[in-house]
């Protein structure tokens, strides 16, 4: 967990606001996690029901610039976003 929590913050995102109560019942951070984060090296986003998809890609963009790192967004009713050739499809 903290490494997910440390790798996070390197990218620019802070942990939910219940995570600090919760975080005394993990134990103490070894400064080293023998877990690797991100997909093929580079950071993955994945979209989730309650998040801003636009505002976690600027956050993004800042530590490691436009064009490196994956994502993946939930489809429009009418698109689809490709995330790898950044082509639209009509979502059937």
């Amino acid at each position: 967990m903290w490494g997910a929590v440390a790798y996070a913050r390197r990218l620019g995102f802070e942990p939910a606001p219940d995570f600090a109560p919760a975080a005394a019942h993990l134990g103490s951070w070894r400064e080293r996690s023998d877990i690797t984060f991100g997909r093929d090296d580079v950071p993955l986003y994945v979209q989730g029901p309650y998040d801003n998809p636009h505002a976690a890609l600027r956050t993004l963009t800042r530590p490691v610039g436009a064009g490196n790192f994956d994502y993946l967004l939930v489809a429009a009713t009418t698109a689809v976003h490709h995330p790898l050739t950044g082509q639209f499809a009509r979502a059937r």
